[in-house]
């Protein structure tokens, strides 16, 4: 499992590196979320954690772009980030949107202001 540069933490998250040695120990961390792209590919993913307990998720290789505490905030990351792509490229490209945010993007994603990225972006 590896952590993407431009990695999203969710509210309330504080040391995902602690959480992914856990997890790829296989031992149980507490009930979280992850956007992840899965073996290499660009399709973008949501797992909850308890998936990584069992040895077929923790050999698979994913690239982990996204960490939150709950499904809704999994889902408002994605949500913002295809509005985003969508602005930008006319269409949703995950990776490609993911590999070219900017930290002021990343700021606003955080911040739930997507409309503030779209002025950036235009």
């Amino acid at each position: 499992m590896r952590i993407h540069t431009n990695l999203f933490l969710g509210k309330g998250i504080k040391k995902p590196e602690k959480m992914l040695k856990k997890l790829n120990s296989g031992k149980l961390p507490a009930k979280f979320y992850f956007a992840a792209f899965y073996n290499g590919g660009d399709r973008l993913e949501i797992f909850m954690s308890y998936f990584f307990v069992q040895k077929y998720y923790r050999k698979q290789e994913y690239e982990v772009v996204g960490v939150f505490k709950s499904k809704d905030d999994a889902f408002d990351y994605v949500r913002a980030l295809s509005e985003i792509s969508v602005k930008k490229y006319g269409d949703f490209y995950a990776r490609k949107t993911i590999d070219s945010l900017s930290a002021f993007e990343l700021e606003m994603l955080k911040e739930k202001k997507t409309n503030e990225c779209f002025d950036h972006i235009t």
